[in-house]
């Protein structure tokens, strides 16, 4: 007689398998992109990429308020019930009519103020309207997988996308390079994101639903309006953090200086990745954490994150001018000052954003985004107003600068959450 024994490595199977595939999702496309960029500043130099890099940073920060919308998609991933077939069908997703319709509206209008605000200052604001649709179909084609249960998809989108933007570029770099201009950059960058989501079988349920009338969507706005200002500030503050000193720098400086930022910011953002790959396994043990769990490992993640944070900061500072030469050329040589700023900014803010996973945990999402946010245009303020900043090396120290104050800000608050705790024990006694 013999005995039956569970799957369980199937079900274990399915309980990581959308871990790992986000995982391996982030990692290969931020190693995919950084390649784009090595290749595009090997080609066109700093003045290129600086004229490229402003473009996106425009169209990245446009893009993100149509995020709250598909924040509540995800959030709704579990109650929709799939077909037989295991595929999700367009009556099952009706639901979700209203919040699509707002992230496709708001992404478009988004494209079209950043063509407007920024069309007489970036040289590549012909192609802008184009990169916030696609950065807005990057957000669609990252966060429905992860939530509907679709790691494969996940994995084709993302590897399809980066893999086609560093393919096409590198043919048109070695078969018609003197094709290749800052629109023509800016396009294949677009539709890399673009096409295989618009392509693909598994989102077609989303992407093809009937859009909701102005009315019903004016009316779920008023009705959500704070969960999504909520949404908007946590992940806008973030793309403001990373991208807002770069489209500012490319107003007030030169299209070479921006370059050469450009190169060491995507550098020293390889410093932010341990903060960046553990900040949502951080978040769900914090709330267990404080929903009374007695062993939820948030301690342990946070300090795996701040020491690998640390690590690479490291690194970045002793080696930064040996690896950007390396990378980038000779062209981008002597810029190790700059990359050990920006490596200590990067890790002020990586710690920052670990230790923010737990105020979102407890429910100070808008603090935390308000104090994120503020720096950030603090920073950029900083900079519009001082020129003399206007270098690589001064843009590299206003990031540091910002990035102490919203540590030091966090600090505080901190502080003062500690001293309020203590007197109210001391006051019951």
């Amino acid at each position: 007689m013999s005995v039956r024994v569970p799957a369980r490595g199937g079900e274990l199977w399915r309980h990581l398998a959308p871990v790992i595939a986000s995982f391996l999702a982030e990692a290969s496309a931020k190693t995919l992109a950084f390649l784009f960029f090595v290749v595009l500043a090997r080609f066109g130099g700093p003045g290129v990429l600086g004229q490229v890099r402003a473009t996106l940073s425009a169209g990245q920060i446009a893009a993100g308020i149509g995020v709250p919308f598909l924040t509540s998609v995800s959030r709704l991933g579990g109650s929709i019930p799939r077909g037989p077939s295991s595929a999700w069908s367009v009556p099952a997703l009706a639901p979700l009519a209203s919040e699509l319709s707002g992230w496709m509206l708001a992404t478009i209008l988004g494209g079209v103020v950043a063509g407007l605000a920024f069309g007489s200052s970036i040289p590549g604001a012909g192609a802008l309207f184009l990169v916030t649709i696609g950065f807005g179909c990057s957000y669609l084609g990252t966060l429905i997988p992860k939530s509907y249960g679709m790691p494969r998809t996940l994995l084709l989108i993302t590897l399809s996308g980066n893999a086609a933007q560093l393919l096409v570029l590198g043919l048109l770099v070695l078969a018609l390079p003197h094709v290749v201009n800052v629109n023509v950059v800016v396009v294949v960058y677009a539709c890399a994101f673009i096409v295989p989501v618009v392509a693909s079988r598994n989102l077609r349920a989303f992407t093809g639903l009937r859009l909701s009338e102005i009315k019903t969507l004016v009316q779920e706005l008023i009705f959500k309006r704070r969960e999504y200002l909520s949404q908007l500030g946590q992940h806008i503050s973030h793309v403001l953090m990373v991208n807002l000193d770069l489209l500012v720098l490319s107003i007030v400086a030169s299209s070479e200086t921006v370059g050469e930022y450009a190169a060491v910011k995507g550098l020293v953002m390889i410093v932010l990745l341990p903060a960046t790959a553990l900040f949502h396994l951080l978040l769900p043990a914090a709330v267990h954490r404080l929903g009374g769990a007695v062993t939820s490992g948030d301690q342990h993640i946070l300090w795996v994150g701040i020491a690998g944070t640390a690590v690479a900061c490291v690194v970045a500072f002793l080696l930064g001018d040996s690896i950007m030469a390396a990378l980038y050329g000779p062209r981008f040589s002597g810029l190790g000052p700059a990359v050990a700023w920006g490596a200590v900014g990067a890790a002020l803010y990586g710690v920052s954003l670990l230790r923010g996973a737990v105020w979102i945990a407890r429910g100070e999402t808008e603090a935390f985004s308000v104090t994120v946010g503020g720096s950030a245009i603090l920073g950029a303020g900083v900079l519009s107003l001082f020129p003399t900043l206007g270098t690589t090396l001064g843009a590299a120290r206003v990031w540091a600068v910002t990035a102490s104050c919203v540590a030091a800000t966090l600090v505080v608050i901190e502080l003062m959450h500690t001293r309020r705790r203590v007197a109210g024990k001391r006051s019951r006694r």
